[in-house]
């Protein structure tokens, strides 16, 4: 072969290394972070703050934790408060991947009226005195918060999704992480 006839062939496999595959097809985001996603484990009993769903995904964006509200019937307008709690529970603890702030949105797209609990750690035992709680209203589907606090790498924190009333349906909690 002669240079004339190497020379194109060497180009064309330079060009096909230089452009490679975007951090989009290799799994990864433009903005270099991981963006996971969760499901909620059905096997898992996280129905309380003392026993949480530990997330085990790997991400520094943001993990999409996908979750199933049950059917749930409580009246927290009653007499009595409408006590016992029927409700559902889903608890969740989040290692945080690297210092910096935290920002949760609660999203569903059913009729069901959900709440967001926030604990800034993880409370001893069962302990109900998170550090903020968010109602939703009649007509929302969305609930945001955003940790006012800032957390260090490997802090554990505690979110949860509360169906007060409707007929349940799948939900979205996503966490993002900023530094």
């Amino acid at each position: 072969m002669t240079t004339r006839q190497i020379l194109p062939f060497v180009l064309s496999l330079l060009l096909l290394a230089l452009a490679g595959c975007t951090p989009e097809e290799e799994g990864g985001s433009p903005d270099g972070l991981i963006h996971a996603e969760w499901d909620e484990d059905d096997d898992d009993s996280n129905d309380n703050p003392g026993d949480p769903e530990p997330v085990d995904a790997q991400w520094t964006g943001s993990v999409t934790i996908h979750g199933e509200a049950e059917d749930c019937d409580y009246d927290y307008q009653a007499d009595d408060g409408d006590w016992p709690w029927e409700g559902d529970e889903d608890w969740y603890e989040l290692e945080v991947p690297a210092d910096g702030y935290l920002e949760a949105t609660l999203s569903w797209d059913n009729s069901s009226q959900l709440d967001m609990v926030v604990f800034f750690d993880i409370p001893p035992g069962y302990n109900f005195s998170p550090d903020e709680i968010l109602y939703s209203e009649d007509d929302e589907s969305e609930i945001e918060y955003l940790f006012p606090v800032e957390h260090e790498e490997e802090d554990l924190v505690l979110l949860a999704m509360l169906c007060r009333s409707g007929g349940g349906g799948a939900y979205d909690l996503v966490v993002e992480w900023d530094d």
